[in-house]
């Protein structure tokens, strides 16, 4: 039983890394978003760029376990954040999003 456990887990744990989702890559600002409000975040992006500015959109297919590596290489190459979410206005996925970063190394490299 224990090792069927491991097993599910291991094959759990590969799926969900593969599962976070680079949808478009900019250098300017990096856009962080789940479930329906990243219809939202690539309107926002086309809007953007036709203004010039070239948005990394990553769409977080899980919350938990949250690809924290990804989001912090984006911010660290594009120095801005910004988190779209449908929901609370307060508490929400976007603000432990924000929590992590600012904890992070991205905060800390220059």
């Amino acid at each position: 039983m224990g090792v069927c456990l491991f097993v599910c887990l291991s094959v759990y744990i590969d799926v969900i890394e593969q599962l976070l989702s680079v949808v478009a890559v900019g250098k300017h600002v990096t856009i962080v978003s789940h479930s329906r409000a990243m219809g939202v975040c690539m309107e926002a992006a086309k809007e953007l760029e036709q203004a010039g500015i070239e948005c990394e959109v990553i769409n977080l297919r899980t919350i938990r376990p949250m690809d924290e590596e990804t989001i912090v290489k984006s911010v660290m190459k594009t120095n801005h954040l910004i988190t779209v979410e449908i929901g609370w206005p307060q508490s929400g996925i976007g603000a432990e999003v924000c929590a992590r970063i600012i904890e992070s190394k991205s905060s800390h490299w220059c």
